[in-house]
């Protein structure tokens, strides 16, 4: 919180002063929801309370709602204040409209504080706000948008299949949908209800859950040519995945660029002879990978990206058979991709076995030499790993990857990829490679959304064990 001039920070990094809407709309909907959970705790309603004042004040009570009365994307400039003009500029809304979960935060932060205080003007400001809602963020068919601007600027005839667009814009929308429910559940248990706006809220609903499942919905087996996912559905499993964006007929869908079916790494090398399945010329990665995954055989591919080390060969395909080949040699001419293991092998009782353990195609060890191979069962590292999550602490340079909990690994070299994720998928540093081999210590420079998303969480699981507990 920024005293004296209000308002949360969206970062607590000095470079990115912004006040924007989403951190300041995740903590009103904590604060509001805390003070209806613990009405005899003043501290939570005072709290919601200064963070609504400061929300509405400026722009001559507008706060941070556009012009369509939508929750805008925040403040504007970076470094702004309400109360007073030194040192900083005061406070203004950006006009641009911000995502869908900003609405539906509002939404229900407004039902809470309402069913807290009993006052009028939280009610009020909830309804117009779901009627801006309803109005303006839908395509022609009513299907649910994720925010006007980025809707009407997407490329229509293109599919992203090589840019992964960011789960963000999406997932939102899922959020919206819940927090709509809090505020439609007031309504109605106020009785005042309007039978149109129940039709209309309806409406959205239906048709963008019927899209989701029938226009976005793709089954297994997922096809890695099919990089758009815009086959049709298949009967051969229960296990759907859905599009990011579900509508199809005013704009092309724009999905991730992969199922993440295989790992993969660049400039890295694997040697081998006798295991090799089939080597030649293929002309892309993307023809080597689907060369791979068309044989049920095949464990991992390597694609040369140049022709300068091995001419007239560009892909190699290996089988499970791990004898005489390795993943350890750094080669800024070679990546690498290796198949996820699928099935319901596991390493229970199984840590340092030398025994394949079976999956639906192929195999998957739990020994310690999996990491060399390339082909650790996905929970090797939950159930054989000791100790805290994959280190570079006196392994830096060391070409061999660390395997991850949850399945994938990550790399000690200088090539790594510095996103780091749990289910790595593309090559990514340890956790602490900064800090152990490049000697740099991370600034504390924390997304503020992911302070209030946990929080969030924590209390929504608090209150589906107390729904379960009493047998509901």
């Amino acid at each position: 919180w920024d005293e004296p001039c209000g308002g949360f920070w969206w970062s607590s990094c000095d470079t990115q002063l912004f006040k924007d809407s989403i951190t300041n709309m995740e903590m009103l909907h904590l604060a509001s929801k805390l003070s209806y959970m613990f009405p005899n705790e003043p501290y939570y309603l005072h709290g919601a309370q200064r963070i609504w004042d400061w929300f509405f004040s400026f722009d001559n009570g507008y706060g941070l709602m556009s012009d369509k009365y939508l929750v805008s994307t925040g403040a504007v400039p970076e470094r702004c204040c309400n109360f007073t003009s030194k040192p900083y500029s005061k406070c203004h809304n950006s006009k641009i409209s911000g995502t869908s979960y900003n609405q539906g935060l509002l939404l229900s932060s407004s039902a809470y504080l309402y069913r807290r205080t009993g006052k009028q003007n939280y009610l009020e400001v909830g309804l117009r706000a779901l009627e801006a809602i309803l109005t303006n963020y839908t395509t022609k068919e009513g299907i649910l948008i994720d925010e006007p601007r980025s809707y009407q600027t997407y490329e229509n005839d293109l599919c992203w299949a090589g840019i992964d667009p960011g789960g963000d814009w999406y997932s939102f929308q899922g959020i919206f949908m819940l927090h709509l429910s809090y505020y439609t559940e007031l309504l109605a248990e106020k009785g005042i209800l309007p039978e149109k706006t129940l039709s209309r809220i309806n409406d959205l609903i239906k048709k963008t859950s019927d899209a989701a499942w029938m226009r976005s919905a793709v089954w297994p087996p997922f096809n890695m040519t099919d990089a758009c996912n815009t086959n049709g559905l298949s009967s051969n499993s229960s296990y759907p995945k859905f599009h990011w964006w579900w509508g199809q007929n005013v704009t092309q869908q724009i999905i991730p660029p992969d199922p993440r079916y295989f790992f993969h790494k660049t400039q890295l090398r694997c040697v081998g002879n006798d295991t090799q399945l089939w080597e030649g010329m293929i002309g892309s990665e993307l023809n080597c990978t689907q060369k791979c995954d068309n044989d049920t055989s095949c464990s991992k591919y390597l694609y040369q990206t140049t022709q300068s080390a091995v001419p007239g060969t560009d892909c190699w395909i290996w089988s499970y058979n791990r004898s005489d080949h390795s993943c350890a040699q750094l080669d800024y001419n070679f990546n690498v991709g290796i198949k996820r293991p699928i099935g319901e092998a596991t390493c229970s009782s199984q840590c340092g076995s030398k025994e394949p353990q079976k999956l639906i195609h192929g195999v998957c060890y739990c020994d310690s030499d999996c990491v060399k191979h390339l082909d650790c069962c996905l929970d090797y590292a939950d159930f054989c790993v000791k100790g805290p999550p994959p280190t570079c602490k006196g392994l830096c340079n060391v070409v061999e990857a660390r395997a991850i909990a949850g399945g994938g690994y990550c790399w000690c070299t200088s090539e790594c990829n510095p996103w780091y994720t749990d289910n790595n998928s593309d090559g990514s540093c340890c956790p602490d490679y900064h800090e152990q081999c490049e000697k740099i210590s991370m600034p504390t420079c924390l997304d503020a959304r992911t302070q209030g998303s946990a929080l969030n969480l924590f209390l929504a699981h608090l209150k589906l064990e107390s729904i379960t507990k009493n047998g509901k």
